[in-house]
């Protein structure tokens, strides 16, 4: 991880050119500075990037809500002992016990970090390419392996606390964002369950964007050839996304049901304290068989298929018609 942050950090101060962290004098180009004369009111890229990254996220996020909810509450001991693999029953269940509203309990809380979440991801992932590329020639596919896994490196870093306040919610009936404040324990409770998550995100978008990279360009001839026509360039890229999330979602499940485990929601012992479980990511892996690592694996894998494809192929379509537009 110290090795990732370091290439990470690295490489934005080479793109800068800061060639150490003493002070120097900030150039600004005069193309930069002619182009804000001849539009003041012009809104900044990276505003709009941010934009099209929350919009796109929020969207994929939104729509597959409840399949997360339900994979939450099977990965954890209860939902998996009462449950087993069957999420048709928990959300059934979930819906008669507090009405179909339930299966977005803590949707908020995810839409209000998909803006950095999604940013950070898709921001990153695309500077580490452009940056990478740019010093080796041409973008290696070990090279696209480490811009993926860069974006979702740092991407929990910053994001983690989100992650433990929105499983917290979704793995209990009656807490509210307050109780949880007020029980987490401090940022060492918010950042609880850090390293399967950057685990689970650096494995899932190490594999994610080099693979939707090339099935974007893959696809549209074969679609083309089995269809006998033309395909819309929002389609192939569903698809591409759909494709690409679903493998991916699949080998970071282990790490995504540890992560469950370690952030859940806790019961109140018979005085009202919520027991503080320290595990070990390590012990705790060492103790859950195979079968265990991977549940909710179906649903994990469905709802990022649905949302990734949504989430990138509109991040393009939005990217596009801004380029269209000279906002970016």
């Amino acid at each position: 991880m110290r090795l990732l942050a370091a290439l990470v950090l690295s490489a934005m101060l080479s793109y800068w050119g800061v060639s150490s962290f003493e002070a120097t004098p900030l150039h600004v180009p005069s193309s930069m500075i002619q182009s804000f004369v001849a539009a003041p009111h012009a809104i900044p890229s990276a505003l709009v990037h941010t934009g099209i990254g929350a919009a796109s996220g929020a969207t994929g996020a939104f729509v597959c809500y409840p399949i997360d909810l339900v994979k939450t509450k099977i990965q954890t001991e209860i939902g998996r002992a009462k449950y087993g693999r069957d999420s048709i029953r928990c959300a059934w269940d979930i819906v008669l016990s507090n009405g179909p509203l339930a299966l977005y309990r803590g949707v908020i809380v995810q839409i209000a970090g998909i803006a950095p979440e999604k940013t950070i991801k898709l921001f990153v992932n695309d500077f580490m390419r452009t940056f990478l590329s740019a010093q080796m020639g041409t973008l290696s596919l070990p090279g696209e392996i480490l811009a993926g896994a860069s974006a979702g490196f740092v991407q929990d870093v910053i994001t983690c606390p989100l992650e433990v306040i929105k499983t917290q919610l979704q793995t209990s009936s009656d807490r509210t964002v307050s109780d949880i404040f007020v029980d987490i324990g401090g940022l060492r409770g918010l950042y609880k369950g850090l390293l399967p998550c950057i685990a689970r995100d650096v494995v899932f978008s190490s594999c994610l964007f080099p693979s939707f990279a090339h099935l974007k360009e893959m696809l549209p001839a074969m679609l083309s050839s089995s269809l006998g026509n033309e395909v819309d360039v929002l389609w192939y890229t569903i698809l591409a996304g759909a494709m690409a999330a679903g493998p991916a979602a699949f080998i970071a499940t282990p790490f995504d049901t540890c992560k469950t485990r370690l952030q859940q929601a806790r019961e109140a012992d018979e005085d009202g304290d919520i027991a503080d479980v320290d595990i070990d990511p390590i012990s705790l892996i060492k103790t859950l068989d195979v079968e265990t690592l991977f549940s909710g694996v179906s649903e994990r894998v469905i709802r990022s298929a649905l949302q990734f494809g949504v989430t990138l192929s509109l991040f393009d379509l939005l990217t596009a018609k801004a380029g269209e537009v000279g906002l970016v």
